[in-house]
């Protein structure tokens, strides 16, 4: 523990910081199946993940940047497929408080080689492809000290080839990054003071994409694209959203019998939990599509019909490497609004209705790769004529996909055994609009992920030396608990609002 005066300096410090970090404050809604499903192709995965990136700078030490990155990936691999990372963007965030270092030093713009910007392979080769084989150049950043400073990374990027290795899940991680750094003054004069900066690969891992990998006759296109640079709004900070659009085998009663509808589902979690931490697929929907000659054949078996009503009794969610290994997560069922039965028209079904998906709590199991996948779904489809009378009714059933589609990877990790304990600095009140600085300070800091005033994420900056500053979001006036997540446990302590 650092005495009381110099906790305060460095907490004050670390406000300048903290005020470069802002665009974390309000968390963004996860894009909508049905427009996820208009976007990318079947057996494809896109998805948009945030994660502090630690760089050691020569002179000022580590110092913390935030890596924002998207991707396109397949959803399904054959042993020994060639597969890559497709639709690629990135966006380096620079802290404002490395913009005041860097501005103190006299630079007005800064240019940059990068070097390697890699991309990691599990249960694939080769192990590490640089994402810039060729280098990236980048001239004149300006750099505002007290001002973050986003450097976009040219796209889109194609990175690979891959390959699969024989089973199981083959998986990409966020790996380590190298640039030299040029510091110019107003006058475009370089200064003598040449950065090497060396990047190391995320601890614990940060997954990117995680993909199954079946027989020979399970190859997919291993190099999808959407097209073109879709942006999913802003997420948080050690958080990822994404869309899956995979086929779904489904059996009907004869004599329509098995038929191959279309399933996108989209979610948010978060990238890296502790061992026995409980965690929840959030916000998450799926929009199934009934393709036109299914639509037609149903047409047939009840051609009084000219509409259909569904209820969805089953929808699992199953787990690898959590517990438990399957959850229905329709609980006492969901009943999805009428919709026409138009003639060779896909028929397109929002789940579960205007309402979203909580997917949870699942248990984090032993250190190492986790996964949710989609399992298996059932239901009833009721048939309505004229004025809404039901003129008949199926019952539907999906098997689970085998390799199963992953939704979301994520990676369970090793908790510090000493768990955190927090409490602000005084005063522990603010002003109800918020956007004002407060510090935590406590033990057990050292693996925060996530802190909460009330239900409101609220950006903070982990300075070190059990401090952590923080920005407070606007709230109702009166008494409100901040929760602070870290990989090994999870900490409470109380704030005002006034």
């Amino acid at each position: 523990m650092v005495p009381r005066l110099a906790r305060a300096l460095v907490a004050a410090a670390a406000v300048v910081a903290l005020s470069g970090i802002a665009a974390q404050a309000a968390p963004a809604p996860v894009t909508e199946a049905p427009q996820a499903a208009a976007l990318i192709p079947v057996n494809s995965q896109m998805g948009r993940l945030r994660l502090p990136y630690t760089c050691a700078f020569p002179i000022l030490g580590k110092q913390t940047l935030g890596l924002d990155l998207q991707g396109t990936f397949t959803t399904l691999l054959a042993p020994g497929q060639k597969y890559w990372f497709t639709d690629g963007k990135a966006n380096i965030e620079v802290p404002s408080n490395l913009a005041s270092l860097l501005a103190g030093l006299g630079a007005a713009y800064i240019d940059a080689t990068v070097s390697s910007f890699t991309i990691n392979a599990v249960n694939a080769s080769p192990a590490s492809v640089n994402a810039l084989p060729n280098g990236l150049v980048l001239k004149n950043i300006p750099v505002t000290a007290g001002q973050k400073t986003v450097i976009p990374i040219a796209g889109p990027l194609t990175v690979g080839p891959f390959t699969a290795g024989p089973s199981g899940m083959a998986a990409l991680k966020m790996g380590g990054a190298k640039a030299s750094i040029k510091l110019k003054a107003k006058n475009g004069a370089t200064l003598p003071i040449p950065l090497d900066v060396s990047c190391a690969a995320p601890v614990p891992d940060v997954v990117l994409a995680g993909i199954n990998i079946g027989t020979a006759g399970d190859a997919t296109n291993g190099a999808p694209s959407h097209g073109g640079l879709y942006t999913y709004p802003a997420v948080d900070l050690d958080h990822q959203q994404g869309s899956g659009k995979v086929p779904l085998v489904c059996q009907f009663p004869a004599p329509i019998g098995e038929r191959t509808l279309t399933l996108t589902f989209t979610g948010d979690a978060g990238t890296v939990y502790g061992q026995g931490e409980k965690f929840y697929l959030k916000r998450a929907s799926a929009y199934l599509e009934v393709p036109g000659p299914v639509v037609d054949a149903l047409r047939a078996r009840f051609p009084t019909a000219t509409s259909v009503r569904t209820s969805i009794s089953r929808f699992d969610i199953d787990s690898s490497g959590a517990s438990p290994a399957s959850l229905n997560v329709a609980g006492s069922g969901w009943t999805l609004p009428a919709q026409p039965l138009t003639a060779g028209t896909t028929l397109g079904m929002r789940i579960p209705g205007s309402d979203y998906i909580t997917a949870g709590p699942f248990t984090a199991g032993a250190p190492g790769l986790m996964r949710l996948e989609v399992g298996v779904s059932a239901g009833t489809v009721s048939f309505l004529g004229a004025g809404g009378t039901q003129v008949g009714s199926l019952s539907i059933s999906c098997a689970k996909r085998v390799p199963a589609v992953v939704i979301v990877p994520l990676v369970s990790a090793k908790p510090d055994p000493i768990k955190p304990v927090v409490s602000f600095l005084p005063p522990a009140t603010g002003k109800t609009a918020g956007g004002e600085f407060a510090t935590l300070t406590g033990i057990g800091l050292d693996q925060i992920r996530e802190v909460y005033f009330g239900d409101v994420a609220a950006p903070y900056l982990a300075v070190g030396n059990g401090i952590v500053v923080v920005e407070t979001p606007p709230h109702a006036a009166g008494k409100v608990t901040v929760t602070v997540r870290a990989l090994n446990g999870t900490t409470t302590t109380p704030f005002t609002y006034t």
